[in-house]
């Protein structure tokens, strides 16, 4: 035989062999019952049901994780504590707010101060002792510290209202505080009035320092009719 026809022969049982692979995996996939009876398509029908439950699987679990990561539903839970610590919250903007409105109130009432000395007798000697006091008309307000009192009054006085809003009275404890937070509600009520007529007196470059000093003692008023009432409702929730 040629060196030609070997080679061609050697062609052809390479195609006739891998025609025969593809004929097995066809009759694989046709349950042939000579590829059932070698096993091969139980063999690939356990390897499709293992990938079936293997995306099953997988399926539920990524469901899993998606429901525990979903926010949970329900009411807010109002307890004693809870509130108590709101109450404390409101009681520290309550005294950010007095100091601020004090500061506002000094700036529109300062005076000239003279010094004297007065005369004391102490153990038979004559001691003179310097002695501070005020006389006069007010000193004219300052622009910058009003302004500087007046940005601190913009941010504490709503800061009030949100500590108000953000006390949760549990159910149980409502009837005996309800009298209280209504008050504390019409306190910072008046507050944020007396304010808005603050804003107008602010402007400047004059200012009415006697109507000034009035409101921030109406002010000062408030907070502290708050403060009591506060008290009184964290006492009541106990």
């Amino acid at each position: 035989m040629k060196l030609w026809d070997t080679a061609k022969l050697s062609s052809y049982m390479v195609l006739f062999a891998l025609s025969g692979t593809a004929l097995s995996a066809q009759a694989c996939d046709s349950h042939h019952p000579d590829a059932c009876a070698k096993g091969a398509c139980n063999t690939k029908v356990k390897a499709v049901a293992q990938a079936a439950d293997t995306t099953q699987t997988t399926t539920v679990t990524t469901q899993t994780i998606t429901s525990t990561t979903q926010p949970l539903q329900g009411s807010v839970v109002k307890t004693v504590k809870e509130a108590q610590t709101g109450l404390n919250v409101l009681a520290k903007t309550l005294g950010q707010l007095k100091h601020t409105d004090t500061d506002l109130y000094n700036e529109a009432t300062r005076q000239v101060a003279n010094l004297i000395e007065e005369p004391e007798i102490i153990a038979g000697t004559v001691i003179y002792i310097p002695v501070n006091f005020t006389t006069g008309d007010y000193l004219p307000m300052r622009k910058k510290w009003v302004e500087y009192y007046m940005t601190q009054l913009a941010n504490l006085v709503p800061m009030v209202q949100e500590d108000i809003d953000a006390i949760l009275i549990p159910d149980d404890k409502e009837e005996k505080a309800d009298e209280y937070m209504t008050q504390m509600k019409a306190e910072v009520q008046d507050i944020e009035n007396q304010y808005k007529i603050l804003v107008q007196l602010a402007v400047g470059p004059i200012y009415n320092q006697n109507a000034i000093a009035a409101i921030c003692h109406n002010i000062d008023h408030d907070i502290k009719q708050m403060d009591e009432s506060r008290k009184k409702a964290f006492h009541a929730i106990k």
